[in-house]
């Protein structure tokens, strides 16, 4: 019907913060009735919104052989003859408020947009010297930006996240198909993310493995591409057919094969949040971002956070190449027995007599 709500969302990043605006976008089709959803975002993320339920329909904003994304006039072009009614902005940034004017140009259409700083902290973010955000969580924050659409958050801290569900594309599971597995338990460790400072110590990875391999769990290197390399490195020292890699997988697949491991260990990453939407049990390492605003949720017997709450953490919103301070302490602070005491202590709440 034409009367119905057409909202289109935009969020081009990253792999976690396109997962959490589910819990808020599951909200808005709730309080109206009828509503469709559109979502444009980066091809990177595309395969998470493909075969949804929640997402009637999906945009890519086109990006070339070398990575650069499109002229903000090449994507207005794609959209300007849809029949929205909104256009819900949850990125923020320069290319997409000038997207957002540019529709809004064409015809009246309401619209909201994610709130995270003062004008002051956005300028200051620009300069990369913004200070660190500790809290609402990311999820709690999505709600904030659709309260005109009559959208509100359930109760809680406003650092405690809110779930939020992926459903398995076809596709991923097919993929997984011809993935030669190794035996159960499997545990995953997702070794490296795209900032340096957010990355427990390559060695302690190597020491954990063999630590679960000596206990009869098999190990899954999680990353993509770009870990290649690096997962094949730490394999060379391990018993094959103990481990393997989940580097050839796409991304619907490798959602599909952390539904079939025992437990993650990852950093903040999207790892974690995409093994969170598919009900695996995550330990995740906090170093300098904050886990009141990017822990997997919900907390409690699926997730354990590891966070050393020292004076210099969080230090950033999202990770840097190196420490600020030189020292990285907050996570070469984190041994090996700690972690691996975090991954018995979940399997216990898991109910599981399986040794991890």
């Amino acid at each position: 019907m034409m009367n119905e709500p057409y909202h289109l969302v935009i969020r081009l990043s990253a792999i976690g913060d396109v997962l959490l605006t589910f819990p808020a976008l599951h909200a808005l089709r709730e309080v109206q009735e009828g509503t469709r959803l559109a979502f444009l975002t980066d091809p990177a993320q595309a395969p998470l919104l493909r075969d949804q339920p929640l997402i009637d329909r999906l945009f890519v904003w086109p990006r070339d052989g070398r990575g650069r994304a499109a002229p903000v006039a090449e994507v207005h072009a794609l959209l300007k003859d849809e029949a929205f009614t909104s256009v819900i902005d949850l990125q923020n940034k320069v290319r997409t408020r000038r997207l957002v004017a540019a529709l809004r140009r064409d015809r009246a259409l309401e619209s909201a947009r994610l709130q995270r700083r003062s004008l002051g902290g956005a300028l200051l973010a620009l300069l990369g010297r913004d200070r660190p955000l500790e809290g609402p969580h990311a999820t709690r924050l999505y709600f904030r930006a659709l309260g005109a659409f009559g959208v509100r958050p359930p109760p809680g801290a406003p650092d405690a996240p809110l779930p939020y569900r992926w459903t398995i594309p076809g596709e991923g599971r097919s993929e997984l198909e011809v993935f030669e597995l190794p035996p159960a338990p499997r545990v995953g460790l997702a070794p490296a993310s795209r900032w340096p400072t957010k990355d427990w110590p390559l060695e302690r990875y190597q020491a954990l493995a063999r630590l679960l391999i000596d206990e009869g769990s098999s190990v899954v290197f999680i990353g993509g591409p770009d870990e290649r390399a690096l997962h094949e490195r730490l394999m060379k020292e391990l018993p094959a057919g103990r481990v393997a890699t989940s580097a050839d997988l796409g991304l619907a697949a490798l959602g599909a094969l952390l539904a079939r491991l025992t437990l993650l260990v990852s950093a903040d990453s999207g790892p974690a949040h995409l093994a969170s939407a598919v009900g695996c049990p995550v330990v995740t390492l906090f170093g300098p971002t904050a886990p009141g605003r990017w822990a997997p949720g919900p907390q409690g017997p699926a997730v354990h956070l590891l966070h050393l709450g020292l004076p210099c953490q969080p230090c950033s919103n999202h990770g840097t190449m190196s420490c600020p301070l030189g020292h990285h302490d907050c996570l070469r602070g984190i041994e090996v027995e700690m972690v691996h005491r975090a991954i018995r202590d979940l399997r216990e709440a898991q109910g599981s007599s399986d040794s991890p």
